[in-house]
């Protein structure tokens, strides 16, 4: 798979991909430059405006399009540079490892800038072992089944797995199966072993690494710090409200809700949606808190709340209610 990797990339040098994107890339730079500028010149900027907002749209559509065929192109060269199956286990092994452990490795560490003004020490070493780490097999399992449910969006610069994989001439099942089988047969659950062998030898790279992560991201880091020391606060004293009088009315719970949102991310308000549920059934925020995690673990029940939030404040949740509907 580490083959298949590298072969990929080097694909994209050797087709002077990346050499393309930079050229739209700079168009695209010069004609919203350029539309910035006439919206300045409301005179004399008029009759151009139209024209270039039309073409600037156009010219962003079709670099879209042009970079999603470089990765079919990179993927059809790494096949025949390898094989196909080496190239199909590793789009699916890091779509697997990026929703279960990459993302939430650096939420877990951004979520430190809350109590601490010193950023994680060894924020990529901690990354490496936890790639290293077995994933369960039914939490695999899960997250595979939407990721090759989810398709293509608009805006997105990569196709989705499901259609590279079908690019890559492999048959997959359909969303409503069950997605044990594929991820025993691929054995997606095992540890990644190129860590392993050559990065777990070599404890001056990690090094290397995190002292590079904390000198990029001290500033922001400092600010982030700094800046929630309010919500802290606020936080805090909403728990201790909420211990000496044994509940919290819906506004303060929510407020609670949402603070805890921005420390700890979405999943991590399930507990107080269904407390505030509990006190009203039809709350539109935690409606939608709760169907959007019950959709997510493809339980129907979740149609009904997200219906209920649409109803009770379309304003706020009827685009992203019927996205999330979409998807599941």
């Amino acid at each position: 798979q580490t083959r298949a990797v590298i072969a990929h990339e080097m694909a994209h040098f050797s087709r002077k991909h990346c050499r393309f994107s930079s050229r739209i890339g700079r168009l695209e730079m010069m004609w919203t430059e350029l539309l910035i500028r006439l919206r300045h010149s409301p005179v004399t900027g008029f009759p151009y405006r139209a024209f270039v907002a039309s073409y600037s749209r156009w010219l962003s559509a079709l670099s879209i399009v042009i970079i999603r065929d470089a990765e079919f192109e990179a993927d059809r060269v790494a096949a025949k540079a390898v094989n196909a199956r080496a190239v199909g286990e590793s789009l699916m092994r890091i779509a697997l490892r990026s929703g279960l452990v990459v993302e939430k490795h650096w939420m877990d560490i951004w979520q430190r800038a809350y109590t601490s003004s010193e950023p994680a020490r060894k924020p990529v070493t901690l990354l490496f072992r936890r790639l290293s780490d077995r994933i369960d097999q039914e939490v695999a399992a899960s997250e595979m089944q939407w990721i090759l449910g989810t398709a293509t969006e608009i805006n997105d610069s990569h196709p989705s797995l499901s259609q590279r994989m079908t690019a890559l001439g492999f048959e997959l099942p359909s969303p409503t199966d069950d997605h044990t089988a594929i991820v025993a047969d691929w054995n997606l659950t095992r540890p990644e072993s190129t860590l392993k062998s050559f990065i777990g030898r070599h404890t001056s790279i990690e090094s290397s690494f995190d002292e590079i992560w904390r000198t990029v991201h001290l500033s922001d880091w400092v600010n982030f710090h700094m800046e929630s020391g309010p919500l802290v606060r606020h936080i805090n004293q909403l728990d201790r409200e909420w211990k000496e009088k044994g509940s919290l009315s819906v506004e303060k719970a929510w407020k609670r809700a949402e603070i805890t949102a921005a420390f700890y991310g979405g999943d991590s308000i399930i507990a107080i949606a269904d407390y505030i549920l509990n006190l009203d059934p039809e709350h539109p925020q935690a409606n939608f808190v709760k169907g959007r995690d019950l959709l997510r673990q493809f339980n129907s029940l979740g149609i009904i709340h997200i219906e209920t939030a649409i109803e009770k404040d379309p304003l706020t949740f009827r685009e992203t209610g019927l996205d999330v509907l979409s998807d599941y």
